[in-house]
């Protein structure tokens, strides 16, 4: 493996939901990256990204070339546990305006401002696969797309949060 590539492993029960990825500490040290850099992950073999808000791994993690992502982000990845991933540092820009498509079979959003309120600080890339829990009830959205067009986004309370029409499947 090169330096820069990682091996999937699953997420922190705390940090499933929260748009967190661990790293091997080492690894951290290695690439020069710190806590709340925000990472690409890329995925070769599916020739998809997505990208999150990078968070130093525990103790066990360090020297394994471990990160942990969670079901969103391996969704969004088209990856699975023990897959081998890329990663590099980028830097992203506040969204003016996101647009979501809701997952057929999931509740449905309160509102754009709830939204927007439960999203903030939430790193964004096009198809990305966000999942939300508001009392008990999943809420399954996908990424459609954002303004400015960059790479990626970085949801605020200011965002304007636009809901498409519900999405029949994920594919």
């Amino acid at each position: 493996m090169y330096t820069n590539e990682v091996r999937v492993k699953d997420a922190l029960k705390k940090d499933v939901g929260k748009g967190i990825i661990r790293l091997d500490p080492k690894v951290m040290k290695i690439l020069n990256l710190n806590p709340h850099d925000v990472i690409e992950i890329s995925y070769p073999k599916e020739n998809t990204k997505t990208v999150g808000i990078l968070h130093r791994g525990k103790k066990r993690d360090k020297g394994t070339s471990h990160i942990r992502l969670d079901q969103a982000f391996r969704i969004s990845l088209r990856a699975s546990l023990d897959d081998i991933v890329s990663i590099k540092k980028i830097e992203v820009v506040l969204a003016d305006k996101v647009t979501l498509n809701v997952a057929k079979n999931s509740a449905l959003p309160k509102d754009s401002q709830w939204l927007a309120k439960k999203l903030e600080n939430q790193i964004v890339s096009s198809n990305d696969t966000i999942n939300l829990y508001d009392w008990g009830r999943k809420i399954n959205l996908k990424v459609i797309s954002f303004v400015p067009n960059v790479n990626a986004v970085r949801i605020h309370l200011g965002t304007e949060i636009i809901l498409s029409e519900i999405e029949r499947e994920y594919d």
